[in-house]
């Protein structure tokens, strides 16, 4: 379980490392396209992290956890598109649950798939062995 949460750790800073080149830092601010792409890896890392710990609680916990740090770059400057009414509250509320959402989700399906993947190698393993 130690290595699942370390690896999902260093997952966790390559991710941010990659999203992060998608990020202006001249203004208007927000993300770019391919920053959603990028984003991709977070249902990737916990497949890749499945073998050590296939555990749907840390899935669940690294979802929210992504989903919701990974969000706040959508909104540079969510204190002034607030009080401009460029946004209302209702949208940003809706993108932030769906982000967190669909992270989470994502991550358990990847656990799913990891689950599924393998024991069918372990019960052709079986059938192999025993004709």
């Amino acid at each position: 379980m130690t290595k699942c949460i370390i690896s999902l750790g260093l997952w966790f800073i390559a991710i941010f490392i990659v999203s992060s080149l998608f990020v202006p830092a001249h203004p208007p601010g927000g993300v770019t396209v391919p920053y959603y792409f990028a984003l991709l890896l977070i249902p990737l890392a916990v497949y890749s992290c499945a073998r050590h710990c296939d555990r749907i609680v840390i899935a669940i916990c690294y979802g929210l956890l992504c989903g919701f740090f990974f969000t706040f770059p959508i909104f540079p400057d969510l204190d002034l598109d607030l009080r401009y009414g460029i946004y209302s509250k209702g949208r940003v509320y809706f993108i932030f649950t769906l982000v967190v959402t669909l992270s989470t989700l994502s991550c358990i399906a990847s656990i799913y798939i990891w689950r599924s993947i393998h024991k069918s190698k372990e019960a052709e393993q079986g059938a192999a062995a025993n004709p």
